[in-house]
């Protein structure tokens, strides 16, 4: 389980995070909504540990996470934007942090759902367990870029 307890980080000055506080169960999917430069990215830089708040606390099933580095952390965190590499597919992507877990092929296939051909759309789909993201992304209203785009996939 993931706690996030009153997390406060300030830019430039200015309050950015005030207090931020959410659970996030071991079967939970979460999705962190807000405009440009609301602090969305910074919370989860903080989680991942790139950022140190200045304020609350991180937890991984009760561990305090203040202290231990980046790649001890078993976080993944892939950015918008040029951080997928964009000559493999949606599965590829994910499976390069599994790969670099030292996860064996069947036990990466298993994690992210898909298999070598399938279809981006399908692919993201399985990843993610949306059923409604496919019939969005086959009707033509899905974001553009999404098929080459993934926001966190769960490394289990």
């Amino acid at each position: 389980m993931l706690t996030i307890h009153e997390i406060e980080k300030t830019y430039e000055g200015q309050p950015l995070l005030k207090k931020v506080s959410f659970t996030v169960q071991n079967d939970e999917t979460v999705c962190l909504l807000g405009s440009s430069g609301s602090g969305k990215s910074t919370l989860l830089r903080i989680i991942a540990g790139l950022e140190q708040a200045e304020g609350g606390q991180v937890t991984w099933d009760g561990e305090d996470l203040t202290n231990v580095p980046v790649h001890q952390r078993e976080f993944g965190l892939m950015f918008q934007d040029y951080a997928l590499f964009p000559h493999r597919n949606v599965s590829e992507n994910i499976a390069f942090g599994l790969r670099m877990q030292g996860l064996s092929k069947e036990e990466i296939q298993g994690e992210s759902g898909c298999r070598p051909g399938d279809h981006p759309y399908d692919q993201l789909c399985k990843a993610q367990g949306d059923r409604a993201f496919r019939r969005r992304a086959t009707a033509g209203c899905a974001s553009p870029g999404i098929g080459t785009r993934a926001s966190l996939a769960d490394a289990g």
